[in-house]
């Protein structure tokens, strides 16, 4: 038992390194420093290391070590049209007429987003996160959760590297939110959905134009 809470405490830590972009997009990981780092043998770390090349964050490549999967513009391209063909799809079925306690958990959200802006806080991440999962939690479609679910990570990564753009995309995904929220709270699912629609698209643009700036391949 305690050699699979150390697989998965490995696992867990690296995972979030590699989404919040600590270990940066094409960078090399030593796994001795690694094993350093997490104080822990190389069986957790390898197992750990392993999982995640196969979810597509890493490359362990012989001789050399282990590489952060790089983000391209064709990631992103996939990533975020996923995100709208999905995320539209579940307003579209499931969120025509929202109870009183989601709507609140998502104004909750936005309340909190703008907290973090103001006070400069990376919490601004997750509750971001929060926003656009309490919509797709509404969907009961088990295989739609579960293809959002397999990009999830990738999309981490390219939130963050979208709110390093600049703060004005910040502010707009603000206003974008509570467009979205507003036409939720009428029970206009039509609308929001091309809201949510017209949101994911100017993520991805913001996205792509980072990538293009910093010349990442």
């Amino acid at each position: 038992m305690e050699k699979m809470n150390l697989k998965q405490k490995a696992y867990t830590v690296i995972r979030e390194r590699i989404e919040s972009c600590e270990y940066e997009p094409s960078s090399f990981l030593n796994e001795d420093i690694l094993c350093r780092d997490l104080n822990m043998s190389r069986t957790p770390v390898r197992d750990a290391l392993s999982r995640l090349e196969q979810e597509g964050l890493v490359r362990i490549l012989p001789k050399k070590g282990v590489m952060i999967t790089p983000i391209g513009l064709q990631d992103i391209k996939i990533v975020y049209d996923t995100r709208a063909l999905l995320e539209c799809y579940i307003i579209e079925n499931s969120c025509g007429n929202l109870s009183d306690e989601v709507l609140e958990e998502l104004k909750t959200c936005m309340e909190q987003e703008q907290a973090c802006i103001d006070a400069g806080q990376d919490e601004l991440y997750l509750w971001d996160y929060r926003f656009h999962k309490c919509i797709i939690s509404q969907s009961d479609n088990k295989y739609v959760l579960k293809t959002l679910e397999d990009v999830q990570s990738q999309n981490t990564r390219l939130r963050m590297m979208t709110g390093q753009v600049s703060g004005e995309r910040l502010k707009d995904t603000m206003t974008e939110h509570r467009r979205i929220y507003e036409a939720l709270k009428e029970h206009d699912a039509a609308r929001a959905s091309d809201l949510m629609r017209e949101h994911i698209n100017r993520s991805k643009e913001a996205s792509a134009h980072y990538i293009v700036q910093n010349s990442i391949r």
